[in-house]
């Protein structure tokens, strides 16, 4: 029965923790992103919205948009 418990337990953990989302930033520059919304659509897509900074001069680069199909 213990060897159950646990094994459900480990598999919930591994089912909660592979869907969490980790942002990355790998390439070396001097803007910052900031990820503004993120809005599910009505056709099971992601929308997300955001912006970007020039670290130095504190100015607005850019606007973005990004939609990305979400697959279960």
């Amino acid at each position: 029965m213990r060897k159950i418990y646990t094994a459900v337990c480990l598999l919930g953990y591994l089912a909660v923790s592979s869907q969490e989302i980790q942002w990355q930033k790998n390439i070396q520059s001097s803007t910052q992103e900031f990820l503004t919304t993120m809005t599910s659509t009505i056709d099971r897509q992601i929308l997300l919205s955001g912006s970007s900074i020039n670290q130095k001069s504190q100015q607005l680069i850019a606007k973005f948009s990004l939609r990305a199909k979400h697959e279960q």
